[in-house]
């Protein structure tokens, strides 16, 4: 049994939001050590809250590595835009529809082999001389029709 679908709302209860901010925070702040440490890329982390002075960093206490990932970031941004991908929603959902297009395009077109088959098994066999003669062959039975 699954859980239920949350909406994609504000939360309204003041302790509710909390509570989910935190387990979620902690979640997103796991997921990110996970990515630096099994795919060893850099992976840098700002998380602003209200009830905050200071926003929480990740990687925790190396504000240096914060500090050159946004240099890098920054410098790759000034001097070449288009390296950089913003991967949105619309992206997401632009992706899913080519695949399933593709999908859709193969299906059609082993539907259509499969109800009008162009290429016959025993011409595989064939050499070019034989597939020669065989159209020959084909070209005289047209002639006599």
């Amino acid at each position: 049994m699954g859980r239920a679908k949350i909406p994609m709302e504000p939360i309204t209860n003041p302790r509710k939001r909390k509570t989910t901010f935190n387990s979620r925070n902690n979640g997103m702040i796991k997921k990110a050590r996970e990515l630096a440490t099994l795919c060893d890329v850099k992976v840098s982390m700002i998380i602003f809250t209200e009830d905050q002075e200071t926003p929480q960093i990740f990687p925790p206490g190396d504000h240096d590595k914060l500090i050159r990932s946004i240099d890098v970031y920054s410098r790759t941004r000034r001097t070449n835009p288009e390296s950089i991908k913003c991967y949105t929603l619309s992206d997401y959902y632009a992706d899913r529809k080519m695949k399933v297009e593709e999908e859709l395009v193969k299906e059609k077109k082993k539907n259509l082999e499969a109800k009008f088959p162009s290429w016959f098994g025993f011409l595989d066999s064939f050499s070019e001389a034989g597939l020669r003669e065989f159209a020959v062959g084909l070209e005289n039975k047209i002639v006599d029709v």
